[in-house]
Order: C-alpha cells, then sequence, then structure tokens
C-alpha cells in the first residue's frame, strides 16, 4: 500500500501546479451598534483578500482605542498573549464616538502595507463619526488593501493558458509514466526501513486523545450550565459567570470546528485546549464562590446572595426544569452542528443561545412573569429540537459533489454569535497547521495602528508587534 503514496502525491501536486487553487479564508464582522447598513458591500470587498487566505475582521464600536483593538484580536485568537498574529490577518477598528480607526494586519502582508496603511485609513477612514456611509468607507478601505497588497496588478491574465496548459500536459504525462513504473515494479523495502511507519498510528491515538479531552470539557460545560439553571430566576448572577459561559462556549465550539477541520485560532489545539479548561475551571467556581480576581475579566463584585423577589415555588420550580431541558437541547445541537461544520452553513443558533442567555442571566421571576418565562424555555427547546431534526434530515441527505464551501464565523452583536459567509473553506487541520508564508506555523508579528482625527500623530506604530 505504502509503495503507492508516493506517486499519488506526486500527482496530487503537480495538478495542485496547474490547477486554480484557491486558499480561502474568511470573513469576521462584529457590528454590536449595528451601523454597518450594508455589509454586502464589505462582503464584495473582502472577497479577494478572502480568496487568497485573508482573515477579514472588522470591529465597529462606539468607543476604544488601539489596546481595546487587540484586546478583541487576542479575544477572537487571532493574536496571542506574545503579540504574535495570525500571518493572513487583516483588521479594520472604528470607534465612532472617539472619532479613531486603525488597520492592522498579519506578516503576510507586512512588505506591501507597511508604507500604505496610515494613507488608506486617512483617505477612507479619518472621520468616522461625521460619516455618512460607514459600510462605504469599510469596503474602500479594504479595497484600497487588496490594491496595495495584490500581487498580480501588473499581470496580464491572457498569458496563463499559454503557459499553464503545455506544462501542466508535460508534466501529467512525466508523472503517468512514473506511476506507471512504480505500480508495477517490486516492493523492495530498504535495510533498515519497514514498510509501516510507526508515527501514523501516534498521531492518531493524539487526535483521539485530544477528541476524548475535548468530550469531557463539553460535559463539564453542561454540568455547570445545569448548576445555572437550578439557581436562575431569583438569584441575579455575577456578569463574570455570564462572561466565562461565552468563552467557554465559544471555545468549545471553536475546538470542536478544529476537529472537524475548521481551525482559525492563533493557538494550536494543544494550547486552545490548556485555556479552555483553565476557562472552564474558572466558570464552575463562580459558581460556588465569586471570583476575587480572574485574568482577562472585570470583576463587578460580589453575586446576590438571596433571592430578589419572592415567587410562587411551583412556578420556580417549573421554569427551572424548562430552562435546565432547553439548555441540554440547545447544547445538543450547537455541538452536532460544529462537528459537521461544513455542511451546517445553513443552521444559525445564534438567536436560541441569545434567548437562553437572557434566561439564564437576565431574568428574575415574579408571579406575573413566570409563565411567560416558562413558555419561552419550553419554545426554545422545541425550536432547538425542531432545528436538530432538519439538521438529521440534512445529514441523510447526500452532499451535492460542487459543494465546498463551509462555515465561515461571522461575529454579530455580543462577540459571541456566529452568521454564515459561503466563501470559507478549510483553514487548519486539526493537530497540525496548514503551510504557511511564516516560519512559525502561520502566525508573525503584527503589523500596523491606528489614527486618531483628533491628533496629528499616529497610534500603533507602523509593523510593530504588540
Amino acid at each position: 500500500m505504502c509503495r503507492f503514496t508516493a506517486p499519488f502525491a506526486g500527482l496530487l501536486l503537480a495538478l495542485a501546479l496547474v490547477a486554480t487553487v484557491v486558499a480561502q479564508g474568511r470573513l469576521i464582522i462584529n457590528d454590536p451598534l449595528e451601523q454597518i447598513r450594508q455589509p454586502d458591500l464589505i462582503r464584495q470587498a473582502a472577497a479577494p483578500l478572502i480568496e487568497r487566505g485573508g482573515f477579514v475582521v472588522v470591529y465597529v464600536k462606539a468607543r476604544g482605542n488601539d489596546a481595546d483593538f487587540i484586546q478583541l484580536l487576542k479575544r477572537d485568537g487571532f493574536v496571542r498573549d506574545d503579540g504574535k498574529a495570525r500571518v493572513e490577518l487583516v483588521a479594520i477598528y472604528v470607534a465612532i464616538a472617539d472619532n479613531y480607526s486603525a488597520l492592522r494586519y498579519g506578516e503576510r502582508w507586512r512588505d506591501q502595507l507597511d508604507g500604505r496603511y496610515r494613507q488608506i485609513l486617512r483617505d477612507h477612514l479619518s472621520q468616522p463619526l461625521s460619516s455618512p456611509n460607514l459600510s462605504q468607507d469599510i469596503s474602500a478601505a479594504l479595497a484600497a488593501v487588496e490594491a496595495s497588497v495584490n500581487p498580480l496588478a501588473l499581470f496580464d491574465a491572457r498569458w496563463v493558458p499559454w503557459i499553464a496548459y503545455p506544462l501542466g500536459t508535460f508534466l501529467l504525462v512525466i508523472l503517468v509514466v512514473v506511476v506507471v513504473r512504480r505500480m508495477t515494479a517490486p516492493a523492495q523495502p530498504r535495510p533498515g526501513h519497514p514498510l509501516v511507519h510507526a508515527a501514523f498510528p501516534q498521531a492518531t491515538a493524539s487526535q483521539r486523545a485530544q477528541a476524548a479531552a475535548l468530550d469531557q470539557l463539553a460535559q463539564r460545560f453542561i454540568a455547570a450550565v445545569e448548576r445555572v439553571c437550578a439557581n436562575a430566576g431569583t438569584v441575579q448572577p455575577d456578569s463574570t459567570q455570564k462572561l466565562l459561559f461565552q468563552d467557554v462556549r465559544l471555545a468549545l465550539l471553536r475546538l470542536r470546528r478544529g476537529h472537524a477541520g475548521v481551525w482559525s485560532s492563533a493557538y494550536t489545539p494543544a494550547e486552545e485546549l490548556n485555556r479552555l479548561e483553565q476557562q472552564l475551571k474558572d466558570f464552575e467556581r463562580s459558581l460556588s464562590a465569586p471570583l476575587p480576581a480572574v485574568t482577562g475579566y472585570q470583576w463587578s463584585g460580589p453575586a446576590s446572595a438571596s433571592p430578589v423577589t419572592a415567587v410562587d415555588a411551583a412556578h420556580l420550580q417549573t421554569f427551572r426544569q424548562a430552562l435546565q431541558a432547553a439548555a441540554q437541547q440547545w447544547w445538543r445541537l450547537d455541538w452536532a452542528l460544529a462537528e459537521a461544520a461544513a455542511r451546517s452553513s445553513e443552521f444559525d443558533t445564534s438567536g436560541l443561545f441569545q434567548r437562553l442567555r437572557a434566561l439564564l442571566f437576565e431574568t428574575t421571576l415574579t408571579d406575573d412573569s413566570a409563565p411567560a418565562a416558562i413558555a419561552e424555555a419550553r419554545a426554545i427547546e422545541a425550536e432547538a429540537a425542531a432545528m436538530a431534526q432538519r439538521w438529521m434530515q440534512r445529514l441523510l441527505r447526500p452532499t451535492p459533489s460542487h459543494q465546498s464551501s463551509s462555515v465561515s464565523p461571522s461575529f454579530t452583536n455580543d462577540h459571541d454569535d456566529w452568521d454564515t459567509d459561503r466563501r470559507s473553506v478549510t483553514v487548519w487541520s486539526w493537530g497540525a497547521a496548514t503551510a504557511s508564508a511564516s516560519s512559525d506555523s502561520g502566525w508573525g508579528d503584527l503589523g500596523g495602528g491606528g489614527i486618531d482625527s483628533g491628533s496629528s500623530s499616529d497610534s500603533g506604530g507602523g509593523g510593530g508587534g504588540e
């Protein structure tokens, strides 16, 4: 079996040289203020960068600065704690009330953008506070980035067929001859080199161990959520619990998608597992006692220790049981969709997540409001079950041969809700990064900075790492 591996690998390499292979990236939009009225303009402007593997990220906030920009990139897994960033990153940040804008990019684009990013910001995003059309400004900035980094701007595409087709034909003929000779030749193992290589079962065992660890963390997460359900309705939880709940859920789904072949974090899967385990421990600790100080989270004081209002015990018990059933059904659906991310692009659970989160962390029951809250919990359970049934039917249908798109995470509202963009394909495989222009396995120094229209100096510095 092994003697056929090398010829077919060579054949695939040759086909990759003569075919138009596009390593696509993804688009992420975080706009809690809903100031982007025409997202299609941004998608269209980002498409060329995405098709060449770029991670295009757009943040729109009321107030902020470059430090907040870096913190958001770290939170979303595009910049590590040591300042290293995804080499494919192209990120735009706009703080409207502060009249501030910034452009940050990965090492892949530094040669082209180090001398251009300030001018791009001045030309297109110098006055976000008074902009009549922010969508158009951001799309124009992305188009300027594309014009700066496009390596084919001076290349006449009409010559491609005259070069690619003869070269491809020549390589294919050579490879066919090589494959035929290899297939007909008897296998002759070299002394000291067994036919079966021991690295493959080891790699498989490592992947199985990571998958088992992830499943255990997911079980601990839903157990913690059930504890939140058991106390919901009367005691207002601390805001730290809500933030940890969101972060743990995102980390679990990110790793689940990575196991399915869709990876977007600057961290390796092993590093992400370690981060997730610490976040989950913090979440579990917060359910037993208030967190005095947790790195990366804002502590807002101890949770209330006594019920805020009195409510009938029967109503409260019914609400908590319905909420627990809704949480279990919702998580089963989220987990199943993440396992087959490449086939679940039409399923969006962000609405269910927002409604469930409101019941868990923002609902204080009274006798008057209890029936509506119980009905809402049951509605979430029913909708999640219906979506799960549609998902099962979707899995039973054969996948069309031309369908190659997969889920692309695009943030909306609260940093934790997902939208879909069909341009995305697999970026990282589980356990190992794909080939990258950087020598650091897909991430390197972070370049770019920002400009503040109220000041003549630039903020952030060109090309520097954070």
